[in-house]
């Protein structure tokens, strides 16, 4: 494992050295324009579920945030890289994402526009990483098409990687790994 980072904030510039480049894909794979930020929060049902979406929200605006975007395809799967650095620890938040998703699994999200999509999480197995990682499985299903969304979401100091990976099946696990481990790597780097 790799040597834990000490409770040091990444500026912009270093959240974006960080992250995964298109030397770090598999041969085939290109780099994709990340969707604008959609500040609108949808409505999720049942009420008490809000939470999962909440659990990340509570802690404000990161001090500095990165995402980059990959695939192999037009029909997928989508590799979302995100790196974000805090003003502290990722440990709380990772155990109230942890916490949310064990209490509410199967929740629906309508966003204002009227488009809604059910999502079922499950746990994924996955090697921790950082100082410690959740990985689930969201089924979503949206105007009648089945989505698998893998997230690893992994906390290292005041810092947090999360891989989101979208497609119409899943990306293989020992793939997936991979990606962690080397945006981990980038984000030991950046961080130095």
């Amino acid at each position: 494992m790799a040597p834990a980072v000490k409770d040091s904030t990444l500026t912009a510039a270093q959240a974006k050295t960080a992250l995964l480049t298109l030397d770090d894909m598999p041969t085939g794979w290109t780099q994709q324009k990340p969707d604008p930020d959609d500040d609108e929060d949808p409505t999720v049902t049942p009420k008490r579920c809000s939470a999962v979406l909440d659990a990340v929200d509570q802690q404000g605006k990161p001090l500095a945030e990165a995402t980059a975007v990959f695939s192999p395809s037009d029909l997928g799967p989508e590799l979302d890289h995100t790196v974000t650095s805090w003003p502290r620890s990722q440990l709380p938040v990772l155990k109230k994402l942890t916490d949310a998703f064990r209490q509410c699994p199967k929740f629906t999200s309508t966003s204002k526009d009227g488009s809604s999509a059910t999502f079922e999480a499950t746990g994924l197995s996955f090697r921790n990483l950082g100082d410690r990682t959740l990985a689930l499985r969201l089924k979503a299903k949206s105007d009648g098409i089945n989505l698998v969304l893998d997230v690893v979401y992994i906390a290292k100091g005041n810092n947090g990687v999360t891989l989101m990976v979208t497609g119409l099946q899943p990306l293989d696990g020992a793939v997936l790994e991979g990606f962690a481990k080397k945006a981990l790597t980038r984000l030991d780097a950046a961080s130095r």
